[in-house]
């Protein structure tokens, strides 16, 4: 297999040419781990790699993987954040989503950037530089999960992690043309070492390049773990399922502008009125909606939330590593983000 074979394929296409031992999960591996080697210089997407890690022998066996250094971690892989505080030390367990990850039969080769704490809507950190967009280089492949972007993207994996609290699967996902799904909260699991990430907003699982990947996958790792704060109702058939069933007619409402009131680029709104067209051409009724929403209001709040939430995280570096708050160890957005948060009552 050449890395072009390799690179048109999705997860699923992998693991059938495994399955059927038309290529062999090692060969699959080698072809990956030498994509990486020639494209990451460029991208700069991957920051660690890691051998002889476990896998199952799930319905993606033998397909390669990529953990985001942020909330959910692998045994044997380190877990910095994008900050320069946390040391180059790899985790003693795995999260319980990484060891979903692992029964599904993904085989984890190494770790993508993040922003610091996951706080851009770009991947550029003081700690290991800036992220490259595969498609040009020099432009953003968008935050915060923009490393498993920028790799799923060129081609490096078919599949990576990724994490949404305010975009940061979406956002990537935009810049990258891959497919984002932020699942709904609680779907997926986040512990044990944390409980409902962002107060909620947090939500854990893939950057994909085919919506039946990310489809397989939710089957594959959705459910509450042990100890998991809330519970949500399991869908009523799987979502691999919902992929292969015609879709209901659906009445969906399309903004023609910006939310906040913004002027916005033509490229982007013919891209608008093109899946307005392309809605409409498959039965759908489309109606114009102009949302209307006190975006002070909102903004102060989600404010608030992220802001708390950074000065929950240097407190707890600080404590944990005894390393002082200052633009030696973090970066200033977050060092201001957490003076802010540290002021709430």
């Amino acid at each position: 297999m050449d890395f072009s074979e390799y690179a048109e394929l999705d997860a699923i296409g992998l693991a059938e040419l495994v399955n059927k031992g038309e290529v062999s999960a090692a060969e699959v591996e080698l072809v990956a781990r030498n994509a990486i080697s020639e494209k990451n210089p460029l991208l700069n997407a991957i920051i660690s790699t890691v051998e002889g890690q476990p896998a199952g022998d799930g319905s993606l066996s033998g397909v390669p993987f990529l953990v985001k250094e942020l909330v959910i971690h692998a045994e044997g892989v380190p877990c910095r954040s994008g900050s320069r505080a946390l040391p180059n030390t790899p985790v003693l367990h795995d999260s319980e989503l990484m060891t979903r990850f692992r029964k599904a039969g993904l085989n984890l080769l190494g770790s993508t950037q993040t922003p610091e704490v996951g706080y851009n809507a770009t991947t550029e950190t003081e700690a290991f530089g800036p992220v490259h967009n595969p498609w040009k280089t020099g432009f953003s492949a968008g935050g915060s999960s923009g490393g498993s972007g920028a790799a799923v993207a060129a081609g490096l994996v078919p599949v990576a992690h990724a994490n949404d609290g305010g975009g940061s699967i979406r956002i990537p996902a935009s810049c990258n043309g891959l497919v984002g799904l932020k699942p709904t909260r609680d779907r997926t699991p986040t512990g044990p070492d944390y409980s409902d990430p962002l107060f909620g907003h947090g939500i854990e699982f893939v950057l994909s390049r085919s919506v039946r990947d990310s489809a397989l996958l939710l089957d594959e790792v959705s459910g509450p773990d042990l100890g998991a704060p809330h519970l949500i109702a399991p869908p009523a058939i799987n979502f691999v399922e919902s992929v292969a069933a015609a879709p209901k007619k659906l009445r969906v409402a399309i903004p023609r502008g910006s939310l906040l009131g913004t002027p916005m680029h033509e490229e982007a709104l013919r891209a608008v009125e093109n899946a307005a067209t392309l809605l409409v051409e498959l039965g759908h009724e489309v109606v114009e909606s102009s949302l209307q929403f006190d975006f002070d209001e909102f903004a102060q709040h989600v404010n608030s939330l992220w802001c708390a939430f950074a000065a929950e995280f240097i407190d707890d570096v600080t404590r944990l590593l005894g390393c002082s708050a200052d633009n030696k160890h973090f970066e200033a957005v977050t060092l201001s983000c957490a003076e802010f948060g540290s002021d709430l009552e």
